[in-house]
C-alpha cells in the first residue's frame, strides 16, 4: 500500500491554513518565490506595495523596510500589525523554526481549502443566504413603507369624508405600524450609539471572532486553526512541547495562550502532552486518546488535520442549519405581514367599493 494515502502530504494542512484575502495570498506568494530563490524579499514587498496602495500598500512598505534592514521575515510579519492574518502568522513562526517554511507558504496560497466555498457557497458560507434574506427584508421594508407613508393616509382622509369607518384589521395595521415606526428608529439611534461606542472606546481588534464587514473573507476559528498549527509542529518531527511553548508566546486569543502555557508547564515536568491539552479543553478526550495511541507523528500529524477538518465542517453544517431555520422563519414572517397588508387594502378597497356603489 503507498505511504502517500496513509500520510499527509507535506506536512500541512492546505485546506484550512490558507487565505482567502488577495493581497495576502499576494505578499505570501511573494515571500515564497523569494525564499525559494533565496533572496531578500524586500525589493519585491515593495513593489508589491505599489500595485495594491492605501492602507495595505502602507502596511507592505513597512515590511519592506523591516526586511531591508535584515529583520527576519516572521519578526517583520509580527511587526506589521495587520499585515497578515493571525493564524498565517502563527503557521509561518513555526515553520521559520521547523524548517517548512516552503510547504508552509504553500499551504498558505492554496486554492484546495477554497474551492467548495465558491463551487457551493449556501453551504460552505451561510453568510450569503444571510444576505440574501437581508436584500429581501430591505426590499419588502421600502415597499411597505412606502404603502403605509403614502397610500395608507390618503385611505383614512377618504374614508373620513365619505363618513365610513375603517376596517378593524387596517386599524389594527396602522396603529402597529406608527407604533413600529417609533421603535424602529429608537432602535436605529441605539444600534449607532453602541456602533460608535464599539469604534472608539473599545477599537482593539478581535481577530478570533467572526467580522461582518469582512464577509467575504473565511473565517476560521481559532480552535479549529490551533489543530492545524500544532500538525505543523508534530508532522516535522520536533517535541510538541517546543510548538505549545512556540505558540503560547505567539498566539492572538490571550484565553487560549495561557491554556498553552499551562500545557508546556505540565509537558515540561513530564506529564503526557496530548493528555494536558485535553485537560485544558484544547483537545477532547477521546482525541487525546486516539493521538496518544498514534504509532509516529506522521500518523498524529495526519490526525490532527483530520480533527481540525472535521470541527469546522461541523461548525459548517451548524451555521447551515441555523442559517436555514433563521431564513425559514424570517420568510414565513415576511409572508405574514405581506399577507396582513394585503388583506388590510383589500377590504379597504371593498368598502369604497361597497359605499360608492
Amino acid at each position: 500500500m503507498s505511504t502517500a494515502s496513509t500520510q499527509p502530504q507535506n506536512n500541512t494542512p492546505d485546506g484550512l491554513l490558507a487565505l482567502s484575502s488577495i493581497p495576502q495570498r499576494a505578499l505570501v506568494r511573494t515571500l515564497l518565490v523569494a525564499h525559494q530563490d533565496r533572496a531578500n524579499p524586500a525589493k519585491w514587498v515593495h513593489l508589491l506595495a505599489a500595485e495594491f496602495g492605501g492602507p495595505v500598500g502602507m502596511r507592505m512598505n513597512h515590511l519592506a523596510m523591516l526586511l531591508k534592514a535584515g529583520t527576519p521575515v516572521a519578526d517583520a510579519l509580527e511587526q506589521t500589525p495587520g499585515i497578515l492574518a493571525p493564524s498565517g502568522l502563527m503557521a509561518i513562526r513555526l515553520a521559520s523554526e521547523t524548517g517548512t517554511l516552503s510547504e508552509t507558504y504553500e499551504a498558505l496560497i492554496s486554492d484546495q481549502g477554497l474551492e467548495s466555498e465558491s463551487t457551493d457557497s449556501s453551504w460552505r458560507n451561510p453568510r450569503s443566504e444571510f444576505t440574501r434574506v437581508l436584500f429581501g427584508f430591505i426590499v419588502a421594508w421600502f415597499i411597505l413603507s412606502f404603502m403605509m407613508i403614502f397610500i395608507m393616509p390618503t385611505f383614512e382622509k377618504m374614508f373620513e369624508e365619505f363618513g365610513l369607518e375603517l376596517p378593524p384589521i387596517t386599524i389594527a395595521l396602522i396603529s402597529v405600524s406608527r407604533r413600529g415606526g417609533e421603535f424602529f428608529f429608537f432602535g436605529i439611534a441605539i444600534f449607532a450609539m453602541m456602533l460608535l461606542g464599539r469604534l472608539f472606546f473599545f477599537g482593539e481588534k478581535r481577530p478570533q471572532r467572526f467580522n461582518p464587514f469582512r464577509w467575504h473573507e473565511r473565517f476560521v476559528p481559532p480552535a479549529v486553526n490551533l489543530l492545524s498549527l500544532l500538525a505543523i509542529v508534530v508532522g516535522s518531527g520536533r517535541p510538541i512541547a517546543s510548538g505549545l511553548e512556540t505558540l503560547s508566546k505567539c498566539h492572538h486569543v490571550p484565553q487560549t495562550r495561557r491554556r498553552l502555557a499551562a500545557s508546556c508547564e505540565r509537558v515540561e515536568r513530564g506529564e503526557d502532552p496530548w493528555a494536558t491539552l485535553a485537560s485544558e479543553k484544547i483537545l477532547t478526550t477521546r482525541e487525546s486518546q486516539a493521538l496518544s495511541v498514534a504509532a509516529s507523528s506522521d500518523v498524529q500529524a495526519w490526525l490532527l488535520q483530520w480533527l481540525a477538518e472535521s470541527r469546522f465542517d461541523r461548525r459548517s453544517v451548524r451555521h447551515h442549519l441555523l442559517t436555514q431555520a433563521i431564513s425559514l422563519a424570517s420568510l414565513f414572517l415576511l409572508a405574514a405581514v405581506v399577507a396582513w397588508v394585503c388583506i388590510a387594502i383589500f377590504l379597504v378597497l371593498t368598502s369604497l367599493i361597497g359605499a360608492l356603489a
